[in-house]
């Protein structure tokens, strides 16, 4: 008897001895080089395995840290050494937001067994300000923008934007209205030759060449008069032609002309062909009186011609139409420029002093319009849950709890209050996080802090973000919890990341919560 229970003894103990080696055979150890980083610092992590055989060891095929986010990982590195062997493997890990997280453990599969690395804690720190250290809920004061004074600076913008206005408009109107329209003076082709022929009195004759220019221009402004007031031809023809021209307008009687001034114009225009074509040179005062002969010529030919009354008063009417166009061209400018000034000058007082909830009619954000129109502020559940909110919160159609829900006109803001049953051996974050999961959010970030209402009720505010999986963007979310005796009331928003006018929306209704009496 006594040596079966020696055998069984001896057994037993090569039994646990085997146990033993196999429990210690596999060991699991992991290394982090700091436990206290700045945002956006990465810090190195190491898992180890060592055992005496590693061709049963299997790593996860994703490493998931969240919310740490991998920076960077290295391939296994494998080390013998005598009879022991290790598999190491290494990686950068970092995270962006403030707050203590721990580096979630991560399982290795060694033959049938499970073994898990440390879970090591992590805290992530910003630069610290003295202002932020104080009070975190001072932010409230600064978001009562509605109460604010306008700085008197602003009225004196306004009114000078007035004034400006008021200048230009009266500058345009001394411009365009008052001005008068000045255009060319009407004049007969009678006074055009007569002036044109004084001018030529400016003119120096001293050589051939001179007078040459003076005859020709001489002879072109009494032929340029009968072209006009005549109706004949006259540069066309030469000096006979213009002169039988002239004669069967006498002989038909359409011109009342005598001979002597036919003959007087026959006389100046043989000497001007004589200067032009054959170097005539005669001396000045032969050439001052052809001039004074072809003035009684344009003289008489103007009193031989019958008045025509009603041409003159058509081109004078033509003249004054012209003026009118003018005058209205003007008027319309002036209406039109004015009118933008107008426009454009109230537009710029209304956007500087008017009260904010009227201006946001010219506001074409939605998001921005929601946070300057007038908010409701309602008290739910039977807890007397009060906070404001763009619209008043209604109840979800598939809800079997009490839930009630906000949902922005964009859809990029979603607001969900529950009532829940309390338990107090109840994770709440991890429930959360698991929620997220099975909706299909990844990459998941968490910060958590205490929460205050402005009656000091407390709370925990878990927040951070994530990405949905169904359309890839990357969304914020901050869940409050209060907790009483049976029950657990939890706040919730989901929103787009990145739109500051959404922040603003979130941060005013956390702000406004607070329990009231009943």
């Amino acid at each position: 008897m006594g040596k079966l229970s020696l055998s069984i003894l001896i057994q037993l103990f090569f039994a646990f001895n085997f146990l033993f080696a196999q429990d210690t055979s596999t060991r699991v150890t992991t290394k982090i080089d700091t436990t206290t980083i700045k945002v956006g610092e990465q810090v190195n992590l190491e898992i180890k395995i060592e055992s005496t055989d590693l061709s049963n060891i299997v790593f996860p095929e994703e490493f998931n840290f969240s919310p740490v986010v991998i920076a960077e990982q290295f391939p296994l590195d494998t080390i013998a050494f005598q009879r022991n062997k290790s598999i190491s493997k290494k990686f950068k890990l970092t995270l962006f937001d403030e707050g203590s997280y721990f580096i979630k453990p991560q399982g290795i599969r060694v033959g049938s067994k499970i073994f898990y690395s440390d879970s090591i804690p992590l805290d992530v720190l910003t630069i610290k300000v003295d202002t932020v250290s104080k009070k975190f809920f001072d932010i409230k004061e600064i978001n009562q923008t509605k109460e604010q004074k306008k700085p008197f600076l602003t009225y004196v913008y306004a009114l000078f934007c007035i004034l400006l206005s008021c200048a230009l408009i009266y500058f345009l109107y001394k411009k365009l209205i008052v001005a008068e329209v000045v255009i060319e003076e009407y004049k007969t082709p009678f006074q055009i030759a007569v002036n044109s022929l004084k001018k030529l009195d400016e003119q120096n004759i001293s050589n051939q060449l001179e007078v040459k220019q003076y005859y020709s221009e001489m002879t072109d402004i009494i032929k340029l008069y009968f072209e006009k007031d005549i109706e004949i031809s006259a540069f066309e023809s030469t000096t006979n032609q213009l002169v039988d021209k002239l004669n069967l307008l006498k002989k038909s009687k359409k011109l009342k002309i005598s001979q002597e001034t036919i003959e007087n114009f026959t006389s100046v225009l043989s000497n001007a062909d004589l200067a032009k074509f054959a170097k005539y040179n005669p001396d000045k005062k032969l050439i001052i009186d052809d001039k004074k002969l072809l003035e009684s010529v344009l003289v008489e030919t103007k009193k031989a011609i019958p008045n025509d009354i009603e041409k003159e008063l058509e081109e004078r009417k033509q003249r004054e139409r012209k003026i009118e166009f003018i005058k209205n061209s003007r008027r319309k400018k002036f209406y039109i420029i004015t009118s933008i000034i107008a426009i454009s000058s109230l537009f710029i007082s209304i956007f500087i002093i008017i009260p904010e909830k009227f201006s946001s009619i010219f506001i074409f954000n939605k998001n921005k319009k929601i946070l300057k129109s007038d908010w409701v502020n309602s008290t739910y559940t039977q807890f007397n849950l009060s906070l404001e909110s763009p619209d008043a919160l209604i109840r979800s159609k598939d809800s079997l709890n009490y839930s009630l829900n906000y949902i922005s006109e964009n859809q990029d803001l979603v607001l969900e209050l529950s009532v829940d049953n309390f338990d107090e051996n109840s994770d709440l974050v991890n429930i959360m996080l698991d929620e997220f999961r099975t909706l299909g959010y990844s990459n998941i970030i968490t910060k958590e802090e205490e929460f205050s209402t402005s009656s000091d009720k407390k709370g925990v505010k878990v927040f951070g973000s994530f990405n949905s999986n169904d359309t890839g963007d990357r969304l914020n979310y901050s869940t409050i919890f209060f907790a009483t005796d049976k029950s657990t009331i939890t706040i919730q928003f989901i929103f787009e990341e990145g739109d500051e006018n959404l922040d603003e929306i979130v941060r005013r209704i956390e702000n406004s919560i607070d329990f009231v009496n009943g």
